[in-house]
């Protein structure tokens, strides 16, 4: 059924729009009225209305001197324009305007990307005041502000006629390419790494096989070799494919064999037996059989001149 034309409709707000958080002694009273003031709008509230959402939106200590404000008046008795001039009055900080320049004269970029910085830069000008002069002082702020470096280097180009998005614009391209560069080579440097790694590794394998090599004849790998495998000591497989090749040796922890095939030992009396390693350095053999020998050698000094404190005794005695 069609409504005619003059009939009034009363729309209902069935629920609010978001919600605002409590003011308390110490926050910022401008953010706090800046919110609050959206959220009127958006929910539509009437101008009557507006004082009892601010007197519930503050804490209990807020509206305390709210009160001793409004003295000796009520607060639900003023506008809500009245009782935001009163909080602003209590709760809005004083700071110095040349104060607040002289803050937004020292910026300068530290770890921020362009956008934080940017916006950094944005902020600190709001609280100057600078007027119409808002967007140079934010250009140039912006530029000079820059660390040295590549981003600061390609501003420098740029010509001082153009806007501030321009030149936010050109920063963020010159930082993306420096970004993408900077990963190139990092992944650059690490495959090199990595290939040198591998290449010395490599080395390193083929000089401990060339030197413990397996005796069998190489064959091909569905082929059975009948000689003893260097891996593992058993016969009648592929030494090739031999699941101990990647196991490490616990008696001389080395990788590609088991203890069962190492061929490396060492015999009762402490001397190592050249043949079986040939890893072992001859000079060092050499020193350790000098150091045993003179350690033998003051055994026997020592045996003897007890031996000889011994007869004396006994010749003292007779």
């Amino acid at each position: 059924m069609a409504m005619p034309d003059n009939v009034n409709v009363t729309v209902v707000n069935t629920g609010n729009i978001s919600n605002i958080k409590t003011f308390n002694i110490g926050d910022d009273w401008e953010i706090f009225v800046e919110r609050l003031d959206q959220y009127l709008i958006a929910n539509r509230v009437e101008e009557e209305r507006k004082g009892s959402i601010l007197i519930t939106s503050v804490s209990e200590e807020v509206y305390k001197i709210m009160k001793n404000l409004c003295y000796p008046e009520k607060p639900f008795n003023k506008t809500y324009a009245a009782l935001c001039t009163l909080l602003e009055d209590q709760f809005k900080q004083k700071v110095s305007l040349f104060r607040k320049r002289i803050i937004f004269d020292n910026l300068r970029q530290g770890e921020e990307t362009i956008n934080e910085w940017y916006v950094k830069v944005r902020r600190a000008a709001a609280e100057c005041e600078f007027g119409t002069l808002l967007d140079e002082r934010i250009k140039d702020k912006f530029v000079v502000g820059l660390k040295p470096g590549a981003v600061l280097n390609r501003m420098c180009e740029e010509k001082p006629t153009k806007s501030i998005a321009e030149l936010v614009e050109v920063a963020l391209a010159k930082e993306a390419a420096l970004r993408e560069s900077r990963s190139v080579e990092v992944h650059q440097v690490r495959k090199a790494k990595e290939d040198s790694t591998s290449k010395r590794w490599q080395v390193q394998d083929r000089k401990k096989f060339d030197k413990s090599r397996c005796t069998v004849e190489e064959k091909k790998s569905e082929e059975v070799s009948e000689a003893r495998c260097f891996h593992c000591n058993k016969t009648k497989h592929d030494f090739k494919l031999c699941k101990f090749k990647q196991y490490v040796c616990a008696k001389c922890k080395t990788k590609g064999h088991i203890a069962a095939a190492c061929k490396r030992k060492v015999k009762d009396n402490h001397f190592i037996d050249e043949e079986d390693d040939d890893d072992v350095n001859v000079e060092t053999l050499k020193l350790i059989r000098h150091l045993l020998l003179w350690k033998w050698i003051q055994e026997q000094v020592y045996l003897a001149y007890h031996m000889k404190c011994i007869v004396n005794i006994f010749r003292t005695l007779r």
